[in-house]
């Protein structure tokens, strides 16, 4: 049996055997499934990506998005397995999402060592 991301026991990934945030999570439906098997392949590099435009400058998900002219579907989960890696971390800043007009978390690439 594969547990999804979100049940309890757990966090699986798309790949067999392979655990989160290593490799995309999934909730225990089909499209989610679907989704993090698609996606399996190029995850590696879209975390790359995003640690290369946060290492430029603090972004939030939706301005790294715009930067890597990707979508914010694409982008927000690589947010979410970097941080649970503990390669980035809240800035403490909030920026005005243009879409929302909500408050977003800009992100920052954590600082190993530092006080």
């Amino acid at each position: 049996m594969q547990l999804g991301l979100f049940e309890s026991g757990g966090a699986a990934s798309a790949v067999s055997g392979a655990v989160y945030p290593n490799h995309p999570g999934h909730a225990a439906t089909d499209t989610s499934i679907d989704a993090a098997t698609e996606v399996a392949s190029v995850a590696g590099t879209l975390r790359a990506n995003v640690m290369r435009v946060l290492g430029e400058e603090p972004l939030t998900v939706h301005e790294a998005a715009e930067r890597l002219d990707l979508s914010v579907p694409s982008v927000q989960p690589r947010f979410s397995e970097l941080k649970r890696m503990g390669k980035i971390e809240d800035s403490g800043k909030r920026r005005v999402n243009e879409v929302s007009g909500k408050k977003a978390i800009v992100w920052k690439v954590r600082q190993y060592g530092a006080t």
